[in-house]
């Protein structure tokens, strides 16, 4: 599979849900810096979007294919 790479497959109401999330806590975090409940909300979409990622990568692993990108921290 030199030159591919896989990707990954999200339902579009999943991500439309997704973006929503991000988006409102954007806003509300505009408004008030200080709002724990948005940075939880936040933190939340972040780890559904961790999860995912987390499984695309151990795919790759599977498949002895390289991630497409740097992650950060590694060097």
């Amino acid at each position: 599979m030199a030159g591919h790479s896989l990707g990954v497959h999200i339902q579009g109401d999943t991500f439309a849900n997704l973006q929503q999330q991000v988006a409102d806590v954007a806003r509300r975090l505009r408004r008030d810096p200080s709002d724990d409940e948005a940075l939880d909300d936040l933190d939340y979409a972040v780890n559904e979007m961790t999860e995912v990622l987390q499984f695309y990568e151990t795919v790759l692993a599977e498949r002895d294919l390289d991630l497409p990108y740097v992650r950060e921290g590694s060097s």
